[in-house]
Formats: structure tokens, sequence, C-alpha cells
């Protein structure tokens, strides 16, 4: 006796599949963030279910430097712990997207800040939260910027401050005086 299957359709949604996750992987390459996935368990407890390999770039670690949550959480500055908990607990309790900025430690020891959207996975079926889905953005130059322009802007503001005589500005466009 001789059984044979077909395993054609099979084979064929296999290949799909890896199709798909090829895909995935190299369109997660050509962002310059990270994205990351964490699992929630039905008692509540976090997971990282995946970080993709852009992680790297950002924090000059590898996914296996940060196989835990604990470990993940320790490029955080310490100060901004609580913050990043709260961020994970309002996703999870209601069940909304966040976005947050943190200051985040690289390997080196060299601080860069990251803005975080996270966002979760609602299962009908469970009636709960079960994935946290996640993109991180390295936002330290726009941080940069914007402290160099708060300090010449105090800058500017102290010398017009503390100048003895009076100022003319006129501007190029309008012809517009304004006294100072």
């Amino acid at each position: 006796i001789t059984i044979s299957r077909d395993i054609t359709e099979r084979k064929q949604l296999g290949e799909a599949l890896q199709r798909s996750e090829e895909f995935h992987r190299l369109a997660a390459l050509q962002l310059s963030d990270y994205i990351f996935k964490l699992l929630v368990s039905s008692e509540g407890k976090l997971r990282i279910d995946f970080i993709s390999e852009n992680f790297s770039k950002i924090t000059g670690r590898t996914t296996e430097d940060v196989d835990t949550l604990e470990k993940w959480m320790n490029i955080f500055l310490p100060e901004d712990l609580p913050k990043v908990q709260a961020l994970i607990n309002t996703v999870l309790q209601n069940q909304q997207i966040v976005d947050q900025e943190y200051r985040s430690l690289r390997k080196d020891g060299t601080m860069r800040w990251i803005s975080i959207s996270a966002q979760p996975v609602w299962s009908q079926q469970e009636k709960r939260v079960v994935s946290i889905i996640g993109s991180v953005k390295d936002i330290t130059e726009r941080k940069q910027t914007e402290t160099a322009s708060k300090e010449s802007e105090t800058y500017i503001h102290t010398i017009l401050e503390n100048i003895q005589s009076g100022v003319v500005v006129i501007d190029a466009e309008t012809r517009k005086i304004e006294f100072l």
C-alpha cells in the first residue's frame, strides 16, 4: 500500500511566508529607527519578542545584549525609568498610542535622545492587550538644535536687557523700523 499526499499548497504557503518575512526584515532595515514588539502574558508580564536590527545603530548594542526586558530597560538613564514604566502602564491600561521622549545611553556611554511611539495590540478573544508594538527614533540632533536655539535666544535677550544704549532694528524686506 502506498499513501501519497499533495503538499504543493503547504509548500507554496511556506515559501510565501518566507518571502513575506524577508520583505519585512528588509523594510525594517531601511528605517534609520528601530522597531520592537513586547509580548504581554495573561499575568501582565512583558517579554521582548522582536527588536529590529537597526537597534544597534542607535544604541551601539546588539539585540543579544538586550535579550530580556530588564536588560533593555538598562539602556535608559535611571532618571527616565519611571517615565518609561509610565509609558508601558499607559499603553497597557488605556489601550492607546503613546509618544514620549527619553534619554538613552549607548554602549560607549554617550547619551542620546530618543522618541518612542508605542501602540497596544488588543485581543478580542482574551479581552486584553496581548502585545505592544513600538518604534524608536533617535532625536538627538533635534534636541541639540533646540538647546542651541534656546541658548542663543537667552544670550541675545541678556545683551538687550543689559545694554545701556538704544537699539534700532530695520527689517530689510519691509523697511519697518523697531526700537528696542
